[in-house]
Parts: C-alpha cells; sequence; structure tokens
C-alpha cells in the first residue's frame, strides 16, 4: 500500500507540474499587447531586405521617409497600452489603421511588381496570424 501510494503521489506532482507549464504559456491569440499587424520596423526591414522586393536606394530612402511619421505614432500608441496588458478597442482601431495607412503610404513608392509581392507577404503573415501554422 505505501509503495502504491508513493506511485500515486509522483504522478500527481507530476500532472500538476504540468498543468502549471500549460497555464503558464500565453494564448493563442494575438501577442505582443493586442498590436495588430506589422510594425513599422518589420515593415521596412522587410522592404529593404526581401530578394522579391529589390528595392532601388532611392526607393529605400523614400520608403524610411514615409515610414518615419508611422514609427512615431506607433511608439506613442505602445506607451499607452503599456507592458503586456493588451489594447483596449480604441487603440487597437488605430494601430490597425497604422497599418493601412503605413502600406498605403510605402506603395506609393513602390512599382506594380513589387506592391504585388508586398501583398503576397502580407496575405501570407495573415494567414499565420489567424492561428495555424501559415500554410
Amino acid at each position: 500500500m505505501k509503495r502504491s501510494s508513493k506511485i500515486l503521489l509522483v504522478a500527481l506532482a507530476a500532472t500538476l507540474v504540468a498543468l502549471t507549464l500549460a497555464w503558464a504559456q500565453p494564448g493563442g491569440g494575438r501577442r505582443g499587447g493586442g498590436a495588430s499587424g506589422m510594425s513599422a520596423e518589420q515593415l521596412f526591414g522587410y522592404l529593404a531586405l526581401s530578394p522579391d522586393i529589390m528595392l532601388r536606394d532611392e526607393q529605400l530612402l523614400n520608403v524610411r521617409n514615409a515610414l518615419r511619421g508611422s514609427y512615431r505614432t506607433q511608439v506613442e500608441l505602445s506607451a499607452t497600452m503599456g507592458s503586456g496588458a493588451g489594447a483596449d478597442p480604441e487603440t487597437q482601431k488605430r494601430m490597425a489603421e497604422l497599418q493601412q495607412s503605413m502600406v498605403a503610404t510605402v506603395s506609393g513608392s513602390l512599382t506594380k511588381v513589387q506592391n504585388n509581392a508586398l501583398k503576397g507577404m502580407m496575405a501570407q503573415a495573415g494567414r499565420g496570424r489567424r492561428g495555424g501554422r501559415g500554410r
């Protein structure tokens, strides 16, 4: 009887540890404080380094200058969200509008082929963000 009690106790402890680890993981929804979409830094990095886009030097400077105002606004909005607490619906709406504005602003500096590559990347990123494995 003592041996089976020890085994049961060890099994219970292992189960509690496993549950604690599972509960400590973030949820499957959005991450990063509820900010939706791509940050100005991510968008600029993708455009600057993507072999599908291949920006010319002049385009790179135009994109950089176009994203400066968006970056400033994004930093201000992120500061209002606090540290990982998430954002209220109004802030989420403003962040989504900011992302659309960034893409629209940047699109003016890109060729049609480059715009199509950007749209394809964003569609692929959107599929991955909604829960699956990005396929």
